[in-house]
């Protein structure tokens, strides 16, 4: 027994080597082994118990240094009435992660074929196929949400496309979100409760570390990431100070200097209780700072740079009045800092007026001549005479894209739990307001010296022209449980309303029922899930409902087209710009289904199949339409069209996820995931071709878009190896993907011709190459990866990952052009250690 301090003593202990045991109600078990008690020595022993809020079994979790460990294991059977998967810090610490992108490998289905570390960006798309060749591609990572404590990190924002590197919609870099400052991170792909909005694919909920945290200093190294953090938190009388810091540094291209990623990351949280602890409050403030440089040292002077930062703060109020009900109320505000420059030598020959100021340009590696009579004109392949021109060839060019995206968020929610007759009901209440704006100088390019040629239709923008983007939520959600035919049943119903940038109060039914006039749509998205055990050890779990997804400002006000072309009657060059704006570009929707069947076959094993169905539609995408297009829709126009953002795009994705677990077997722990994916996507506009008729008599002036259909297996098994005596954590993850199938398939009109081995074969309207039609199989791809865990002292451990162990490249060779690529990262390894001060 201790006292209130937690403060025991033990008297006249004889000699010998001891297990020191620490138990309480409601905290993790901890024990000191072979503690050497002499027979004339005083020792000072100290014992960190953590706090189980779940309330499970005590011998449930234990230390090894600083990591926690499940000696016992979540349960082998999911808990939650959505499909779920949650991944504690002690996983984390185990991998090594480096950040919120190296910790999603861990989840079933999600492959682990990449390098971890900072090389290159992150990004995570739920039930998504990964192609094995360019990876996650458009809309992959753009319907999955990131929650950071209550703070969603979206791309909605986003105003850039030119210089960051990112398309029109992609995901969050989750290189920004260290890993070591994450507690937990809950996947939700299932059906989700109505609390949640903005996404098609799923949820990644991040807890970051907080309250009265041990002192813990952590460093870790591999090839590429070298980095350490260190973690704190003190209570001072009924407050509580914590504050966290993380540094990281890659190193991406050896053989190049320059080539550098770094992240330096800074937290902290204050909180306190009120009102006889019926009310907490917690403020919190995040600072990420990214220095990612690239110097201009081969032949072509590409300089990458961005000194951007991400800066965020919250004030979280919870208060609970009586034992039934409770209130939350959460304000955050998210800036992002874009500081972007990219510089590059550009391969192209400039024709320039003789009196143009050239005292910018690098005169050792690019030539300027001085020529007579006639010019060709920057921005064009017409012909001016003039008496006198320069030309310039290559020429050095720069880009910048600086500015700031504002994120403002509101949220009110209200709990209760209620008991009606012989049914339990909780009821939950919510209100979200979110803001949005860009504003800076925006993206700034050369008019003269264009970073992409003299023939770019891009030219400069400012972010302050991007009007604000605003959204509005409210939900309800009851969850009840009641017994059906002597078995317990629950359910959640649930109805959440999104409102896109609204203008005004407006009831109509033209495109179903809507209350307001709104730029990106009202919606109504229904949400259901239920669970019925079947048996004391089969559960039956299915839901449907929808989602709806925001889409970005850069799709909304895609940048407009700039044509420099010689006007024969002015006789002179000029420029036309054609502007591809569509404000009335509605969010997109996902529809899902899914059932699953739980089976706990005993104490020690249980298996779970999860089938599902999503239908995304109205997703954006863009349609080229010829010059005069509005005029008349026959219009064909070989020298100027323009492209618009449009509700067109349309996938399909079916899948089924099959998961056996065990407890803990004479130490050893056993997974088994399999996963398939199918996916089928398209566009219901036509595509638009000028040319139609220089080609083939068959050609069409529109013709449908082709489908783009994949499917893949992936199969994961681990094996795990605890021993808390001996304070060591070893586990083996394999990886096999049985194949990898991806196919185009086209409607067009096509005519019967040859390919280049003399086979025949149809060429249809809109392919490429002949092979556009084949199918791609990539297949045996396999890895293996393996980490350890040793603890050196009661407060420090050293961890080791071998990812790849056996360097297997799984090398694909293209049999329609022989052309080669690794579908595996090389052999890697990593090594962290930490101490608990």
């Amino acid at each position: 027994m201790t006292d209130a301090d937690g403060f025991f003593e033990f008297r006249n202990v004889p000699s010998g080597i001891y297990k020191i045991g620490g138990m309480k109600e409601c905290f993790y078990s901890n024990s000191l082994f072979d503690f050497n008690v002499s027979a004339d020595g005083v020792y000072e022993v100290s014992i960190r118990l953590i706090f189980n809020d779940k309330g499970d079994d005590m011998s449930y979790c234990f230390m090894i240094g600083g990591i926690e460990v499940e000696a016992m294991g979540r349960n082998i059977v999911p808990d939650e009435i959505a499909t779920t998967r949650k991944i504690g810090s002690g996983e984390i610490d185990h991998l090594q992660a480096s950040n919120l992108g190296d910790v999603l490998t861990l989840v079933p289905g999600v492959e682990k074929s990449g390098q971890m570390g900072l090389a290159k960006q992150q990004n995570i798309g739920l039930r998504k196929v990964k192609r094995s060749d360019t990876g996650l591609y458009g809309f992959d990572s753009f319907g999955t949400s990131i929650i950071v404590d209550g703070n969603e990190i979206s791309g909605d924002a986003k105003a850039v496309g030119y210089i960051s590197g990112s398309g029109d919609q992609s995901g969050t870099d989750l290189r920004i979100i260290p890993a070591d400052n994450i507690a937990s991170v809950e996947v939700i792909t299932g059906i989700p409760s109505v609390e949640y909005g903005n996404f098609t694919d799923g949820i990644v909920k991040v807890e970051t570390k907080k309250g009265q945290v041990s002192r813990r200093f952590k460093a870790k190294f591999n090839p590429d990431t070298k980095g350490f953090s260190y973690n704190g938190g003190n209570k001072f009388d009924k407050s509580v100070f914590d504050y966290h810091v993380n540094y990281s540094y890659s190193e991406r291209n050896l053989r190049k200097i320059g080539d550098e990623y770094q992240r330096v990351y800074g937290s902290a949280n204050w909180s306190r209780p009120y009102f006889d602890n019926k009310l907490d409050m917690r403020l919190g403030a995040t600072y990420t700072r990214i220095f990612d440089d690239e110097e201009p040292n081969d032949e072509y002077r590409i300089q990458n740079t961005n000194r951007g930062y991400r800066a965020s703060g919250k004030v979280d109020l919870k208060y609970k009045p009586v034992k039934n009900v409770s209130y939350e109320f959460f304000i955050g505000a998210d800036m992002n800092k874009e500081d972007n420059i990219k510089q590059k030598m550009v391969v192209d020959q400039l024709f320039l007026p003789y009196h143009t100021d050239i005292s910018s340009i690098d005169t050792g590696y690019c030539s300027v001549v001085g020529l007579f009579d006639t010019v060709y004109v920057s921005g064009t392949d017409s012909i001016d005479y003039i008496d006198s021109m320069l030309m310039v060839y290559p020429y050095n060019a720069t880009a910048s894209q600086k500015g700031r995206e504002w994120d403002y968020s509101l949220k009110l929610k209200r709990k209760s739990s209620h008991t009606w007759g012989k049914s339990k009901h909780d009821l939950l209440f919510g209100f979200e307001a979110d803001y949005e704006k860009n504003s800076g100088e925006g993206v700034v390019l050369d008019s003269i010296f264009n970073y992409y040629g003299r023939s770019s239709t891009r030219r400069s923008y400012s972010f302050d022209d991007y009007p604000p983007n605003m959204k509005i939520s409210l939900y309800a959600e009851d969850q009840f449980s009641f017994n059906l035919f002597d078995r317990p049943l629950d359910v959640l119903v649930g109805l959440r309303y999104d409102l896109f940038n609204p203008e005004r109060l407006q009831i109509g039914f033209e495109d179903g029922f809507s209350l307001f006039d709104a730029k990106q749509g009202d919606f109504f998205s229904p949400r259901f899930n239920l669970r019925y055990r079947l048996s004391d050890d089969l559960t039956l779990r299915a839901g449907a409902g929808q989602s709806v997804k925001s889409v970005s400002l850069s799709q909304i006000y895609y940048l407009p087209k700039h044509v420099a072309y010689y006007d024969t009657v002015a006789q002179k060059t000029t420029e036309k710009v054609f502007y591809q704006v569509n404000e009335q570009l509605k969010s997109y929707v996902a529809q899902k289904a899914e059932a699953s069947l739980d089976w706990k076959m005993s104490d020690l094993i249980g298996v779970s199949l999860t089938t599902y169905y999503t239908r995304t539609k109205d997703r954006p995408g863009t349609v080229n339409y010829p010059e005069g297009y509005d005029v008349n829709p026959d219009t064909v126009n070989i020298e100027f069209s323009y492209a618009r953002y449009e509700n067109n795009g349309w996938e399909d994705n079916y899948g089924a996820e099959f998961t056996l677990r065990t407890q803990r077997i004479r130490d050893l722990r056993f997974a088994l995931n399999a996963t398939y994916r199918y996916s089928r996507q398209g566009s219901e506009k036509l595509i638009y071709d000028a040319d139609y008729r220089q080609t083939s008599a068959q050609w069409e002036l529109w013709y449908p878009n082709k489908v783009d259909w994949q499917s893949k297996l992936v199969l994961d098994a681990q094996v795990s190896y605890i021993n808390q005596r001996f304070g060591v954590w070893v586990t083996m993850d394999v990886q096999y993907t049985p194949f990898y199938r991806r196919q185009y398939v086209y409607s067009s009109n096509g005519f019967e011709t040859l390919n280049d081995d003399g086979d025949p074969y149809t060429y249809y309207q809109g392919m490429s190459y002949w092979y556009d039609t084949e199918i791609m199989n990539y297949t045996g791809q396999w890895l293996i990866n393996l980490r350890i865990s040793k603890s050196l002292t009661p407060n420090a451990e050293v961890s080791l990952y071998i990812n790849n162990f056996f360097d297997n490249r799984a090398r694909f060779i293209n049999p329609y052009t022989d052309s080669e690529i690794n579908l595996n990262a090389p052999i890697y390894y990593g090594l962290e250690m930490s101490i608990q001060l």
